[in-house]
């Protein structure tokens, strides 16, 4: 089976930090793109009992990301190549919850979310970032 790169994300579930093991039987080659494999974007959460929603406005806008393919014993990761670095806050974006991949730098298709697993206040004149190899999607 012949895969785009896109579209493998919409194939698993992701999360920061840790590996999540998916089957990726019949996928035999990754077919390469010009444009980035897909844009990270950060989800705060509003209010007390809010939920969490992608930041808008203050400086915010998501990030491209091309992925990394290493295929070693069977196993076949993407993996961030560079690191990813949002622009500097210039009000305060809230507390960060979670992280979503997302088709397009604006609008598009949610592709998944995953938690980031401490969450963190960004005020203004902050920045966030994921460096290379942070962002590790692992199919078995």
């Amino acid at each position: 089976m012949k895969v785009k790169r896109r579209e493998l994300l919409k194939l698993l579930p992701v999360i920061v930090g840790g590996p999540i093991l998916l089957k990726a039987d019949g996928i035999e080659k990754v077919e390469e793109t010009k444009e980035p494999d897909c844009y990270v974007g950060l989800l705060a959460k509003l209010g007390f009992f809010g939920k969490p929603k992608e930041i808008e406005g203050r400086g915010y806008t998501r990030v491209a990301v091309k992925w990394k393919f290493i295929t070693s014993k069977g196993v076949f990761t993407l993996r961030n190549e560079e690191d990813v670095a949002f622009p500097v806050a210039e009000a305060a974006w809230g507390t960060i919850e979670q992280f979503a991949f997302f088709s397009k730098p604006e609008g598009g298709e949610l592709l998944k979310v995953g938690p980031i697993v401490k969450h963190w206040f960004i005020d203004a004149g902050d920045t966030v970032s994921f460096l290379a190899g942070d962002l590790d999607i692992v199919l078995d």
